[in-house]
């Protein structure tokens, strides 16, 4: 037998005992649930009233603990500030006692210092005075040896003026003696040099020998008409003291000598460029050498570096070794 859902509803609104009996059934575990929940708020409420209570209690005893506690630490602060205070004033007072002692030992030391530093004051300028007066004496005294000085300054320097006069008139006539002797030192040494090629440059060539005017002059308009020379060049290389040729290394080597009493560095100069002028007409080696009675070591230096032979009255000093040879 089926009911039908207008009927379900019929009877439940008859029979409210079946509405009741109905709802057991379909929502009673539900409703139980409900009703303990309910319960349990209903304990929860109770006890959170009551905690409150409690922890408004406890607050409170602990705000009053905290007001004591507060009242004692004033009291406590306000008296150790007035002993601080007091131990402060004491202080100040020791500090102020001692400030005024020692015041007034440093005032009293003042005192003595300043009365002995005008007796020395004193003293001083009485010395100042004395010294004073000591250096107008010796000022005065200063002045009239010093005229007497000049006096004899204008004497010496009058006789220096002669002495200097005569001095440099030696001085040119030395000059000129020093030049004479130089030129005539320098045809002497080159007489002696073209007499005797062997005996001067044989250690640096074999079979020297040196090259006639003629035979120089020879070459040197060869290589003019051949282009090699310009007509300047031609005049330097014909100027040359001496040239002499011999056999170096094998090669026929010519030599173009600077001779001078006292070597400088315009005879090295002279030698070395007039050497590269016999290289470019001849196409053989040519080496430069300067040759005289006096040079100095830089000269001798300077040679080495250049690389040209140095004769100096009988000693010979190559471009390799500048020692004694």
């Amino acid at each position: 037998m089926t009911i039908s859902r207008d009927d379900l509803l019929r009877l439940l609104r008859e029979d409210p005992t079946l509405a009741e009996e109905l709802r057991d059934v379909l929502f009673g575990r539900e409703l139980r649930l409900i009703a303990e929940i309910g319960e349990q708020l209903r304990q929860v409420t109770q006890f959170l009233a009551t905690s409150t209570r409690e922890f408004d209690r406890r607050m409170e005893e602990m705000r009053r603990e905290f007001q004591e506690q507060i009242a004692q630490l004033r009291q406590e602060f306000r008296q150790a500030l007035i002993e601080t205070r007091q131990e402060f004033e004491r202080r100040m007072e020791e500090m102020r006692q001692e400030f005024r002692q020692a015041l007034e030992a440093m005032r009293q030391e003042f005192q003595q210092q300043m009365a002995e530093l005008r007796a020395e004051i004193r003293e001083a300028a009485a010395k100042a005075e004395e010294a004073r007066r000591r250096a107008e004496e010796v000022h005065a005294e200063c002045d009239r040896r010093i005229s007497e000085v000049w006096v004899q300054i204008e004497i010496t320097q009058h006789k220096f003026a002669e002495v200097l006069e005569r001095l440099d008139a030696r001085e040119r006539q030395w000059a000129g003696l020093a030049q004479r002797y130089s030129r005539l030192a320098g045809l002497v040494l080159e007489l002696r040099y073209r007499l005797h090629p062997y005996g001067f440059f044989g250690e640096i060539v074999r079979r020297p020998q040196w090259v006639t005017g003629e035979e120089l002059e020879d070459l040197v308009e060869r290589a003019v008409e051949a282009g090699l020379l310009t007509r300047e060049e031609r005049r330097e290389l014909l100027d040359t003291d001496l040239i002499v040729r011999g056999i170096r290394e094998g090669k026929r080597t010519w030599l173009a000598v600077e001779v001078s009493g006292v070597l400088d560095y315009d005879d090295l100069k002279r030698a070395v460029r007039r050497s590269q002028l016999l290289e470019r007409i001849t196409n053989e080696p040519a080496i430069p050498v300067i040759a005289g009675e006096l040079c100095s070591e830089d000269l001798l230096r300077e040679a080495k570096f250049q690389g040209a032979w140095v004769l100096l009255d009988g000693r010979t000093y190559s471009p390799e070794q500048t020692s004694e040879n």
